[in-house]
């Protein structure tokens, strides 16, 4: 099975075309280890500062700009209303 791209003129039935076909994959590999590295040395940094690394924050934290923070309740507020979510939750 070849591969004919009429657009950029490669031919993979052809030498030049597989040579082609062969640098390009080349490219794309090296271009995803890079995109790799740096999404994983920019969760690091993240890390270090104390930032979240995404997702959702933890049950009773906000996020805001990047910083988690708890809600302003007294305690015996938060009880209760941690108890009407499990009675919602599983009733």
């Amino acid at each position: 099975m070849n591969l004919i791209c009429v657009e950029d003129g490669i031919d993979s039935s052809k030498e030049a075309g597989k040579l082609m076909i062969s640098v390009l994959s080349a490219v794309a590999e090296i271009e995803r280890e890079n995109i790799l590295v740096q999404t994983m040395e920019g969760r690091r940094q993240k890390a270090r500062e104390g930032r979240w690394n995404g997702g959702f924050a933890p049950y009773g934290y906000e996020l805001v700009n990047g910083n988690f923070i708890l809600p302003k309740m007294r305690p015996r507020s938060f009880v209760l209303f941690l108890i009407n979510i499990f009675t919602l939750t599983w009733a």
